[in-house]
């Protein structure tokens, strides 16, 4: 038997063990590459997977309109966010209709960052009523939703108000009334609101013949705390203590949904030229545009006069809160009137109790296009020019003359306080500027009330 020499084995063994190793390196490596590639597939899907929900959170956008055109919806849907939006789907059910069931309309239209997508709801086939309300749902292609209602006046009854003023007209004059309207919901659109002034009850001869509105005639797309203003002018006239009742309303309102206000002749229409024989000059010549009270909030935004957006209807203001005031008044005589740092606003509690410490709010310097608060108020600088033009004062000084800003009441026994425009000064009787024989004026223009909340 030959026999294999020991030198020869270790050589053989060598050989397999270089193989062996061989192998076990290869499955190594390959388990090594599989696994990093593993690794990597799943660090893309993680990161896949985060910008997805990045993109999803970055996602912004609000409902900003909706009407009905030719008994078809129409949103308005506005980018706020900073990546594009698409809009794939709309939801609908019928409030109103049980029986109708809920149902989706393809949209799939895209919406740039800060950029509107309107006419949302056109040609889907939906019959979208007056009447009748609606939820609605907006989905995007991340997966993100917007829910909103659209509702009828006819289902929901809304807050209101209507103010008059003068409340008690001198003779045979014009009557301002404002209708305040609000979205009191907590969500949910009001689709379209349009006032409806009922025909005015009078007692005895007095009469009240429309001259102009409403204006606007309708408002759309009222959101949740919003209020819709709308202005009417009537010419009155009756005898002593004769009254006229004003009852306002909506198209399909709610049964019950209307409020009223009441106006009470103060004396005998009387030409005005006969009482300047009486008294030797023009009185009550200044009137004011009820639907131009506002105010502004000094301490929050910029009140220089072109800044528009940042005044507000002054007919809900805030407890405790220094604001700027302005309203537009006219003068119908024959002189103009130069203004007293003492003409002011006047606002008291409407509580039959008195309520707390009245609060006056005297005239000050115009705000202009660069300056909000230019300075103390100069006697008789303020000119209201005769001949019907129109002339913007502004009040809030807490003292005559000064510069400081006065603040609303901080405890009010209710919600309502009364307000009053006193106008004090000088006519002017033709030499520029006050002069010591210019005879003097004053005026008392009464509002009805505001809300002070």
């Amino acid at each position: 038997m030959k026999r294999i020499s020991l030198k020869k084995r270790r050589g053989l063994h060598t050989i397999i063990g270089a193989v062996f190793f061989v192998l076990v390196m290869g499955s190594t490596i390959g388990y090594v590459t599989y696994s990093m590639n593993l690794v990597d597939n799943l660090a893309y899907q993680v990161d896949a997977k985060q910008d997805t929900n990045l993109n999803r959170q970055s996602e912004k956008f609000e409902i900003v309109d909706v009407n009905i055109v030719n008994n078809e919806f129409i949103l308005t849907v506005k980018n706020t966010g900073t990546i594009p939006i698409n809009v794939t789907k709309m939801w609908a059910k019928n409030m109103t209709d049980p029986l109708w069931n809920q149902t989706s309309y393809q949209i799939n239209q895209l919406i740039s960052p800060g950029e509107k997508l309107t006419n949302i709801g056109q040609g889907t086939g939906l019959v979208a009523l007056d009447s009748e309300s609606y939820s609605l749902k907006l989905l995007t292609g991340r997966g993100n939703a917007l829910e909103t209602q659209v509702v009828s006046t006819t289902n929901q009854p809304l807050e209101m108000s209507l103010f008059t003023t003068p409340s008690n007209p001198l003779t045979v004059q014009n009557v301002t009334l404002l209708y305040v309207v609000k979205n009191n919901l907590t969500e949910g659109i009001i689709q379209q609101i349009t006032p409806v002034m009922n025909p005015p009850v009078a007692t005895g001869t007095a009469t009240a013949d429309l001259k102009e509105g409403p204006t606007p005639s309708t408002a759309v797309g009222l959101n949740p705390g919003e209020t819709a203003f709308f202005k009417w002018v009537y010419e009155v006239a009756g005898l002593q203590n004769e009254q006229i009742t004003f009852e306002a309303t909506l198209a399909n309102a709610a049964p019950g949904n209307s409020v009223s206000d009441t106006v009470t002749i103060d004396i005998a229409p009387v030409a005005e030229q006969s009482i300047n024989e009486v008294i030797g000059g023009q009185v009550g010549v200044i009137a004011l545009d009820f639907d131009s009270f506002e105010f502004c909030d000094v301490g929050a935004v910029n009140c220089e006069t072109d800044q528009p957006a940042n005044w507000k209807s002054a007919w809900e203001a805030t407890k405790n809160k220094a604001y700027l005031w302005r309203m537009n008044v006219t003068n119908s005589g024959v002189e103009s009137i130069l203004l007293d740092k003492h003409t002011a606003l006047f606002m008291i509690d409407a509580a039959e109790t008195g309520g707390t410490t009245p609060k006056t709010f005297y005239i000050k310097k115009d705000s202009t296009a660069t300056n909000e608060d230019p300075g103390a108020y100069v006697n008789y600088e303020k000119s209201v020019v005769a001949g019907g033009t129109t002339t913007t004062l502004y009040f809030g000084i807490e003292t005559p003359g000064s510069t400081t800003l006065e603040k609303t009441q901080n405890t009010p026994s209710t919600e309502m306080v009364a307000i009053s425009l006193l106008i004090f000064g000088y006519r002017d009787q033709g030499t520029p500027g006050y002069q010591a024989t210019d005879p003097p004026y004053s005026q008392n223009l009464s509002y009805k009330a505001i809300r002070l909340i």
